[in-house]
C-alpha cells in the first residue's frame, strides 16, 4: 500500500471516528436534558401536592410529616440526577478532546489548516474545571444544586415548625441549611470534576497539551 493511500485510509477512518464523537456528545446532551426535564416535573408535582396538602389540610394530623417525606423523596432524586449529570458532563468533555486530538493529526499535516479550524487541534481542551471554579454554573448543574437547596429547607422547616414558631429562628435555619446544601453539592461537583482533571493528566491520556 502507498503512502498516499495509507493517508487517504487514514483520514478516512479518523473523519468517521469524528463523527461518531460528535454523535454521542450530541446524545448525552439530550439524555442530559431528559433527565433535568423529568426532574423538574417531579420537583412540580411535589411542589404542587404539598401546597394542596398545606391548603386544603389533607392530613391535617400528620402534614409536616408528608412535606418531610416529598421533600426527602425529591432530594434524593436530585441528588442522584445531579451525580448522572455530572458523569455525563464529564463524558461529553472527555469527547470533545479526543475531537481535538483528530483535528490534530489534520492540521499536522497540513499546518494551513491552524488558520481556519474552529477550535483548537489539542486535547486538553475544554477543561473538567474552568477558570474560576465555577463550572457548576454553566448547565443544568445549578438548577439541580438550586432545587435540591429547596428540598432541604424544605425538610428542616417542616421538622423546625414543630418545635417552635420563633421567626428569627425559622430564618436563620433557611440560611444556614440552604448554604449549607449549596455548599455541599457544589464541593461535590467541584471535587469529582478536579479528581477527573487530575486522573486525565495522571494516566496520560493528555498527548496534545495547549502550548
Amino acid at each position: 500500500m502507498s503512502e498516499i493511500a495509507r493517508e487517504e485510509m487514514s483520514a478516512q477512518f479518523l473523519l468517521a471516528e469524528y463523527a461518531a464523537l460528535q454523535a454521542r456528545a450530541s446524545h448525552y446532551e439530550e439524555i442530559k436534558s431528559k433527565q433535568v426535564n423529568f426532574f423538574l416535573v417531579v420537583a412540580a408535582s411535589a411542589g404542587a401536592i404539598a401546597s394542596a396538602i398545606i391548603k386544603e389540610k389533607i392530613f391535617p394530623n400528620h402534614m409536616h410529616e408528608a412535606i418531610i417525606g416529598l421533600s426527602i423523596f425529591t432530594l434524593i432524586l436530585g441528588v442522584l440526577t445531579l451525580r448522572m449529570l455530572i458523569t455525563y458532563s464529564m463524558a461529553v468533555v472527555a469527547f470533545y478532546r479526543r475531537a481535538g486530538r483528530i483535528r490534530r493529526w489534520f492540521v499536522d499535516r497540513d499546518r494551513a489548516l491552524q488558520k481556519y479550524v474552529a477550535f483548537e487541534p489539542n486535547d486538553d481542551r475544554p477543561t473538567f474545571t474552568n477558570v474560576g471554579g465555577y463550572t457548576y454554573w454553566r448547565g443544568a448543574e445549578s438548577i439541580l444544586l438550586l432545587l435540591n437547596s429547596i428540598a432541604t429547607i424544605s425538610i428542616a422547616l417542616s421538622v423546625l415548625y414543630q418545635c417552635t414558631s420563633n421567626t428569627c429562628l425559622v430564618v436563620l435555619t433557611i440560611l444556614v441549611f440552604g448554604i449549607i446544601s449549596w455548599y455541599l453539592q457544589v464541593f461535590y461537583t467541584q471535587k469529582k470534576l478536579k479528581e477527573t482533571e487530575i486522573s486525565e493528566w495522571a494516566v496520560k491520556n493528555i498527548n496534545f497539551p495547549t502550548a
